[in-house]
């Protein structure tokens, strides 16, 4: 996008045996972050297209540091998050959890990570704390004060949908864009507060409808739903979002910061509802993870994987 440069984001860690915290440069895998530096917006884009931007334990991870880094600098007065190729995000990717058996890969230092989960900044080892309802990064985005856009490009799917429906002030689609919440045919249960948040924004019986049935919500029934604010043709999607943005960058930063903290206190109230529906949810978890259900879906999911890398290896 004209204007926008692609850049590293920060790390802030205090070092062991230290006392004075450093920012070390990072260059980002799974999410590709740019910057306008006359306007002050910042472009932040799930960048895994070939995946249709599953939700991976990388993405993860970058997702919380890019956050970070923007709520630390003051030169960033706004953002948009949109997503690279024909899909917004397909959800959890279940081939890496399958594959990885519990330990993926991640880029972020080793020496590094410790330090963002203490501040619930990051992902919690699951060894430590059942975080597959995603409490930190919920509530790490309704305490992020900077007008935050979202611009949905295509299909998004479980987290996909939450992370574009729930996490941002302003949801801009294009027509193509669509939304699901497959969590019942999987066996488990709704997360990212998205059990409080979706019926607070459609009403209690229309929010159960959509996680019941798991049926595609199309752009416009969720702008009737209220769920979307704009809708646009795909080729004036990020264009759109950033024209926003940079307006509402160009308000003064500090009165923004408090509006916004206003309304989230009074909406919630909101961390700490989110962090008790999160919790919940979590716990729901720790009960339908071990579930029938659940582990016929997750083999369900390997057959059918399997599946598609031999027809790759056979057409090689």
């Amino acid at each position: 996008m004209k204007g926008y440069t692609e850049t590293t984001v920060k790390l802030y860690y205090t070092p062991d045996g230290s006392s004075q915290e450093v920012a070390e440069d990072y260059q980002c895998h799974d999410v590709l972050f740019e910057f306008n530096s006359e306007t002050g917006v910042a472009l932040v884009t799930l960048n895994n297209p070939n995946r249709l931007n599953a939700f991976k334990a990388n993405m993860h991870w970058e997702i919380h540091v890019v956050l970070e880094h923007m709520k630390r600098d003051d030169k960033i007065k706004a953002c948009v998050w949109t997503a690279a190729g024909k899909a917004f995000s397909a959800g959890a990717d279940f081939a890496e959890m399958i594959a990885s058996k519990g330990n993926p890969v991640t880029h972020i230092p080793e020496h590094v990570k410790p330090h963002y989960i203490k501040r619930m900044c990051g992902p919690s080892p699951a060894k430590e704390y059942n975080d597959t309802a995603l409490r930190n990064l919920t509530t790490a985005f309704y305490s992020f004060y900077k007008p935050s856009i979202v611009a949905v490009n295509g299909t998004a799917v479980g987290f996909g949908a939450n992370f574009a429906l729930f996490f941002h002030d302003i949801v801009v689609a294009c027509s193509e864009a669509r939304f699901k919440w497959p969590f019942l045919d999987l066996g488990i249960c709704p997360e990212m507060g998205s059990t409080l948040m979706l019926p607070r924004a459609v009403g209690l019986n229309r929010a159960k409808e959509l996680i019941y049935s798991g049926d595609w919500l199309l752009a416009d029934q969720a702008k009737e739903d209220g769920l979307i604010q704009h809708i646009v043709p795909k080729e004036e999607l990020v264009r759109t979002a950033l024209k926003m943005a940079e307006k509402f960058a160009s308000k003064p930063a500090l009165s923004l910061k408090y509006t916004k903290m206003l309304f989230h206190q009074q909406w919630a109230p909101h961390t700490q509802g989110l962090r008790t529906t999160t919790e919940a949810e979590n716990s729901a978890f720790g009960v339908l993870l071990k579930s029938p259900e659940f582990m016929q879906a997750m083999l369900s999911f390997s057959k059918k994987h399997g599946k598609k890398k031999s027809s790759k290896k056979a057409k090689l």
